[in-house]
Parts: C-alpha cells; structure tokens; sequence
C-alpha cells in the first residue's frame, strides 16, 4: 500500500500534481543524520572539503546561508569527536576540520548579529583545536581568541575584549604573526575606550612586527612566511588592523585631540581596500570601506 501510494504520488508529481505536505515535516520524515562509526579518510577528506567549500563562500558573500549550512555540517560533524576508538592522525583531523568549520560558523553568526550563536560556536571551535592537541591547530585557535577579543569590541564590551587578549598574549607559544593579530585587536579596544598611549603603542607593536616579518621574508628569499600564518601579516591585514584602530581612535573626543591633523586612519584604509580582493575577501574589503 506504500509502494502504491508512493507510485500514485510520482506520477501525481511529474504532471503539475500539489507536494500535499510542508517542505519541513517532508525533510523531518528523512529521520536523523548518519555519522560514520568510526570515520575513515574519506569522511574526513569529505568533511575536510567542505569545510573550505563554507570558508570560501563566507569570504566571498558573508553570513546567512554559510551560518545555516555550517551549523547542519557540525551537527553531523560534532558526534564523532565523541568516540573514544580514533586513530591519533585522524583525531587530529576531525578536530582541525571540526574547528575550522566551528570559527568559520562563528565568523557567519556574527555577521548576521547572531552573537550568542556566535559565541557558542567559538567556544566550540577554539575547544576543537585545543583539543586537538596539534601546535599548528592551537595556533589558529589562539588566533581565534583575537576573533572573540574582536567581537566584543563590536558589541562595546571593550574592557572584556582587553582580559582576554592579555590571556592570549601570557601564552609564549604565540608566533609573532598571532601576536601581531593580538595586537590590532588590542589597539581597537585601547582606541574604543579613549586610551591614545596604549592605542598608540599596539599600533607601533604591530607595525614592528611587520618588519621583523618582512626582513626575514627578504633574508630566505621568500615573499611571505608559509602557511597561513603567513597570511596574517600580509600588507592588507596589516594596514587594516592599523586603519581600523585609528578610526575607532578619531571617533573619541580624546583621540580627535591627540591625533589633530593626522590623517593615518584613511590613508591606511585605502591602502588595505586596494590590497584585498573583494572576490575572495569580501567582508574585510567592505569593512574597510565603510
């Protein structure tokens, strides 16, 4: 009678007939996902992939349909990391995937002013690449504290943003090119609370750093470190973070004062919407300009 009622409804289907059922109780009968007990290299090769596939997108368009897509992958996603039996090389790479996903999912939320979404998927995203137990992965994920620091910033609870960036910068592990994304975050929080001198001084820090990175570039002849801690002090990020901390500086009366004349923050704005590619770096581009 199933078989029967199913054919009657195909061919109702094919020639214009009514679904005769909501889209989402049509999906729900579709029951829960599967996850692979355990996972072999080719979920993770799966799951790996898709991950870029959502990092890609979200770059090039922002948040909305990368949140709501992410956040089906994780589901799937999260129930592995709950079995005990995994082979370490592939524990490290469900763990990279699954954090990779979590930060980028976070990243989406909190274009769309979904921050408590936000803030559940960095805890789950930075826990992932702790977790992990990879020096590579807990560099990204110290890099992610920056992202959290960032968000804060965003929502005006600035002296948050400063707590967690001095944890994350107590951590000797850091490499100078986190260091440097600890720093941008900082001097937009110093600059949001009016403090120019330490404003001032991350701005300095940072600006230091890009050139102990280019000296070294330059010495073993190559143009950026390898890696995409390489990308983190690239010429756009770089007078981004700079820009970005200086506007938030001149939008205080104190900053106004102290800076007078100078016009960093624009000059360094422009600089970093030329530097990026607003095909593949959408919202930092946009950022930037607005």
């Amino acid at each position: 009678m199933r078989r029967s009622a199913y054919t009657t409804a195909v061919c109702a289907l094919s020639v214009g007939g009514w679904l005769q059922e909501p889209y989402g109780r049509l999906l729900d009968s579709t029951g829960r996902p599967l996850v692979p007990v355990p996972p072999d290299e080719a979920d993770l090769a799966q799951l790996e992939q898709l991950a870029e596939l959502a990092t890609g997108f979200d770059l090039r368009y922002g948040g909305g349909l990368v949140s709501q897509f992410g956040k089906a992958l994780l589901r799937w996603a999260v129930l592995m990391l709950e079995l005990p039996d995994l082979s370490t090389p592939l524990a490290t790479r469900l763990h990279r995937a699954v954090a990779a996903l979590a930060l980028r999912c976070a990243w989406a939320a909190f274009d769309c002013a979904a921050h408590e979404q936000a803030r559940s998927l960095f805890r789950l995203g930075i826990y992932a690449a702790v977790r992990g137990r990879d020096p590579s992965l807990r560099m990204h994920a110290m890099a992610e504290v920056a992202e959290v620091a960032a968000q804060h910033n965003a929502v005006g609870y600035c002296e948050d943003a400063l707590e967690i960036l001095r944890l994350a910068k107590g951590d000797e592990r850091a490499a100078p090119q986190v260091r440097m994304v600890l720093q941008g975050v900082e001097a937009r929080a110093h600059a949001a609370v009016g403090d120019v001198d330490a404003c001032m001084r991350s701005i300095e820090a940072i600006e230091a750093i890009e050139a102990i990175e280019a000296g070294q570039a330059a010495l073993v002849g190559e143009p950026d470190p390898p890696g995409w801690v390489g990308s983190l002090v690239a010429p756009a990020r770089v007078h981004a973070a700079v820009g970005h901390a200086l506007a938030v500086l001149a939008g205080t009366a104190v900053g106004r004062h102290r800076l007078g004349g100078r016009a960093g923050s624009p000059a360094s704005l422009s600089d970093a919407i030329d530097a990026f590619d607003a095909t593949t770096h959408a919202r930092a581009h946009a950022l930037c300009a607005a």
